[in-house]
């Protein structure tokens, strides 16, 4: 099998012609959306006519895109290279703009799959504690439930507060399902839990599965938020001070993926 390592010696300076063009860049990017006519393209990228039309031959002459009724369209081929370069700009878009996050955090937790999709979550946000709002996280976590229709929730531990608007949703009809470890259900099933969860041993809308796997990340996801929180580094310490969070529906899609798989290796328990 040739390495990726040969392959990028043997194709640099065709590749590098590429990402190194920002027009060409925008404008493979941009027809990813939907065709563009040449007036689309100038007010996308800012630039002139005489600009991009020699950009436009060049990917024309790779066979990327074709004129189509005076509009610029991909070619199948085309549609083949915008996604992986799509996907490339929106990951080094989120390891970016949220690097510190990432370095302070331990991912491995995260089965590798899903790590390979992280692109999905480049239009997410940081909640964290600051000396001043010391309880934004908590805080978020707290409306992000409060205004569910729906709660999936993957978690290797569990507070009071937490679980109080847990059940709170529960006994008003919200259909929610946790995954949590063998260590958090036996922390329920005492004191100060087992008072509080024995609200839901009739409620036919909460279910729970306990996963074998250790966790090391802590995600929840309802039918319009996405959070996702992290150990630090020394893999010990879960960092309740941030989390990472989204509306954006392919951070949700992520999360779904995640819990999906998570939930298929799980057992269902009862109260």
């Amino acid at each position: 099998m040739t390495s990726p390592l040969f392959a990028y010696n043997d194709i640099r300076l065709g590749l590098e012609s590429i990402f190194r063009s920002r027009l060409q860049m925008q404008i493979l990017l941009s027809l990813g959306e939907g065709c563009k006519t040449l007036s689309d393209l100038r007010t996308i990228t800012g630039s002139s006519s005489q600009a991009i039309i020699p950009r436009i031959r060049a990917l024309e002459k790779r066979s990327f895109i074709s004129n189509q009724r005076y509009q610029y369209c991909l070619t199948p081929l085309g549609r083949i290279f915008e996604t992986k370069i799509n996907e490339i700009t929106r990951l080094f878009s989120l390891l970016t703009h949220h690097d510190t996050f990432w370095h302070e955090h331990y991912l491995d937790g995260i089965p590798e799959q899903f790590i390979n999709e992280m692109s999905d979550l480049c239009n997410s946000q940081i909640v964290a504690d600051t000396s001043v709002e010391i309880f934004q996280v908590y805080a978020h976590y707290q409306a992000v439930i409060e205004n569910a229709r729906r709660i999936h929730w993957v978690s290797s531990m569990i507070s009071p507060g937490h679980l109080h608007y847990i059940i709170t949703r529960v006994m008003d009809g919200v259909p929610v399902e946790m995954i949590i470890t063998a260590e958090v259900d036996r922390q329920l099933r005492a004191e100060p839990y087992a008072s509080q969860v024995s609200q839901m041993k009739t409620c036919s809308n909460y279910i729970q599965y306990i996963s074998d796997n250790p966790l090391k990340f802590g995600l929840m996801v309802t039918d319009t938020q996405f959070i996702l929180g992290l150990y630090k580094q020394d893999m010990t310490t879960f960092d309740a001070s941030s989390h990472f969070t989204s509306s954006d529906s392919q951070a949700l899609s992520w999360g779904e993926r995640v819990l999906t798989h998570f939930r298929s290796t799980a057992r269902a328990c009862s109260l």
